[in-house]
């Protein structure tokens, strides 16, 4: 027989009526929430005020793993993004005042002189963000080098280790007949995940590997804009990222694993690891004189040992490829036990980059490597300079 009208209800079928109330509110309010978010995160006017706090794009994404956290910083600062590089360069995404376009050419090739070319390739730390009268062109200008060697800078701000073997296959052929010394300088911070990305700042060449052969892909536009319009984002719910990875409510291990972190790790190994015996390849197969020189930024240089995933990842690979490598690390301990200087005292106040301080200590790593004084076979800084966060706890546990 069916329920007569006006029979109470079951208790299943309330339970029932309930979960379904309850997972239809849940659905409309995450909805609503996603949607309230958008409207903060990419609405003009009112919406950019009230949102301006949650358009960061670390929230969203982790910069040296997505283009989407690129994508997002364009979005936030539509001005930049809407710029081009100021030297865009179609191979190389973008060059800097002292290299021609198109031939390459270095703006100070007249200072060879008969000299020895010292050619370095790097990003903003290989460029030096001082003067030029305190960077390492300079500084080599006023060492007991100066007689036998001219530098010439190759060094280009934002470029990763993809961009630096371009450049130094289109540049390299110009001076074989000079027998340069070729130092490549690697930021063990950031320099590896910047392989994984067709955006930073500006469209960039992205290498991926079929197989073991490395595929090379141009960028076709040259502003962020662009870039984003040909490539929207693949950001399904800024709701969930946020709360995942934004919001601090999970550990770092447990938010990376949304962010597929162990994948994108194991595309950096296998890429950069294949440019690397590219580089390798391309200098022994023309029989040059080099070396590579790990550069520290702050964040590598606080850490007491090897720093994150990329710096046993360097250490492994360069050894395994026998590239002859210096560490930055070694001689800015080195300055620090000998002066007690803090290391703070190595960067600029603003930004992340090495003062005219950071930039002379450093260069003793270009010295040590002209002199064939290089990382040995196994281990990591052995006999370097005690670190001061280890001084400090060993004097704060007395």
């Amino acid at each position: 027989m069916g329920l007569e009208a006006g029979a109470p209800e079951s208790a299943p079928r309330r339970r029932a009526r309930f979960l379904l109330r309850l997972v239809v509110v849940l659905v409309l309010s995450t909805l609503a929430l996603e949607l309230a978010l958008r409207f903060l995160l990419f609405g003009d006017g009112w919406a950019a005020r009230a949102g301006a706090r949650l358009r960061q794009c670390h929230l969203y994404a982790r910069p040296g793993n997505e283009d989407d956290s690129w994508k997002l910083r364009a979005l936030f600062s539509a001005d930049h993004g809407a710029r081009p590089h100021e030297f865009p360069d179609p191979e190389l995404g973008w060059i800097k005042a002292t290299i021609e376009p198109g031939t390459y050419r270095h703006a100070e090739e007249e200072l060879l002189d008969g000299k020895r070319p010292l050619l370095v390739y790097g990003d903003s730390f290989a460029q030096c963000t001082t003067d030029r009268h305190d960077a390492f062109e300079a500084l080599l200008e006023r060492s007991e080098l100066a007689e036998r060697y001219a530098l010439l800078n190759f060094g280009v701000g934002g470029y990763g280790v993809d961009q630096m073997y371009l450049l130094l296959r289109a540049t390299i052929e110009r001076y074989v007949e000079r027998d340069p010394l070729v130092v490549v300088c690697i930021l063990v911070d950031e320099d590896l995940d910047r392989t994984i990305l067709s955006l930073r700042n500006f469209p960039k060449p992205r290498f991926t590997l079929a197989g073991d052969e490395l595929v090379l892909h141009r960028p076709e536009q040259t502003s962020a804009a662009e870039f984003v319009a040909a490539h929207p984002l693949q950001i399904h719910s800024y709701l969930w990222r946020f709360l995942t990875v934004g919001s601090g409510l999970l550990p770092d291990r447990v938010a990376w694993l949304f962010l597929g972190e162990e994948d994108a790790r194991a595309e950096k190994r296998a890429l950069n690891a294949r440019l690397l015996r590219a580089m390798r390849d391309l200098l022994v197969e023309r029989g040059l004189d080099h070396f590579f020189v790990l550069f520290h930024g702050k964040s590598a240089l606080y850490e007491v040992g090897p720093y994150s995933w990329s710096e046993p990842f360097l250490y492994d690979a360069l050894r395994e490829l026998e590239l002859p490598f210096v560490s930055s690390k070694r001689f800015l301990l080195e300055d620090a036990a000998a002066t007690g200087r803090e290391l703070d005292d190595y960067f600029q106040p603003v930004g992340s980059h090495y003062d005219v301080l950071g930039n002379a200590v450093v260069f003793r790593a270009f010295l040590a490597g002209e002199r064939g004084e290089f990382e040995p076979a196994e281990g990591y800084l052995p006999g370097a300079a005690q670190h001061p966060r280890v001084r400090q706890r060993e004097q704060g546990s007395r």
